[in-house]
């Protein structure tokens, strides 16, 4: 390989170990999650013999962003993973203030089924 020194298979599995441990399928994470990153569009595969558990997590949106994940490890920010809508505002209320509502101070006199009395005959009640 041209290097003095290279990792040993026991070194690679302890380092496999580490990573399943942290972003591994037995994380709470994981068992919530919709779907596991082997089929996530943000999974960037490695090189090697761990290339078929192992792959570099590049959603900023998740919390194993730019970590080691396993394939079976899975989070909320999944690529097909459903995205809500926001909810529509509702408009706001019309106020019509330009417009003046008229309100009589008195009904208007052939509003009633009794006829007005003529004010100008009527007896005053004194002599």
């Amino acid at each position: 390989m041209g290097r003095a020194r290279v990792l040993s298979r026991y070194g690679l599995r302890l380092a496999a170990d580490r990573w399943d441990d942290s972003f591994g399928p037995r994380t709470p994470m994981a068992q919530a999650a919709p779907a596991t990153c082997q089929s996530c569009a943000f999974l960037i595969p490695l090189a090697g013999s761990l290339s078929q558990s192992f792959g570099l997590c590049a959603n900023e949106l998740s919390p194993a962003d730019g970590r080691v994940v396993s394939l079976a490890y899975g989070c909320g920010g999944h690529s097909e993973a459903a995205v809500m809508p926001t909810p529509p505002r509702p408009a706001e209320p019309v106020l019509d203030s330009t417009a003046v509502d008229p309100f009589p101070l008195r009904p208007p006199t052939d509003s009633g089924s009794i006829l007005p009395e003529d004010t100008t005959t009527a007896d005053l009640g004194h002599s």
